[in-house]
């Protein structure tokens, strides 16, 4: 089946500061128009850090859920940095590791309507400790689990957190295809 593309219109902000941008714009289709919002939180990077089949994970507090998270280290890429090196400052702050050599893991858009973001896992076991924990600014809390509790917590609803669920059921898919 071939579709036309809509007309777009430009993009009206209706919000924006240093960590989201909120605008609108509108899609011209044959029957109609359709009016989107869209968030825009930027390019957002995460690693899969790995040492004999166990995953560090690290605790941050999270606004939605009111509760604690652990997740993998990750973060926003800031305008001037690649997104391997957006990981590696966000692994040396949040989990005080220095990552020797990444591999790409995986990429996704977070959405495909109305949330527009990109993000990037990659994985690691090359690295080396620089501190026992991270800056202390976001992270409270690192913890080495076995992969496959990691996985069991994700499938209870443990683990919450969209990149690591992504993360992990990814390296899983490649470690199945491996054997």
């Amino acid at each position: 089946v071939t579709s036309m593309k809509p007309t777009r219109s430009e993009k009206t902000t209706i919000f924006r500061n240093q960590f989201v941008h909120l605008y609108s714009a509108r899609a011209e289709f044959p029957n109609g128009t359709k009016e989107y919002f869209v968030t825009e939180k930027g390019v957002r990077v995460g690693c899969l850090l790995l040492r004999d089949d166990h995953v560090l994970l690290v605790r941050q507090y999270r606004f939605l859920i009111d509760d604690y998270s652990w997740e993998l280290p990750g973060g926003g890429v800031d305008e001037d940095e690649s997104s391997e090196q957006a990981i590696r400052r966000e692994c040396i702050e949040e989990a005080g590791i220095v990552c020797n050599s990444l591999e790409p893991l995986f990429d996704y858009m977070l959405g495909t309507d109305v949330s527009d973001n990109h993000v990037y896992l990659y994985s690691c076991e090359d690295f080396c400790l620089e501190s026992e924990s991270g800056d202390g600014l976001e992270t409270d809390a690192r913890a080495w689990v076995a992969f496959e509790h990691c996985m069991r917590r994700v499938f209870s609803g443990e683990i919450r957190d969209l990149m690591t669920i992504t993360a992990l059921l990814t390296y899983d898919h490649i470690r199945m295809q491996r054997t």
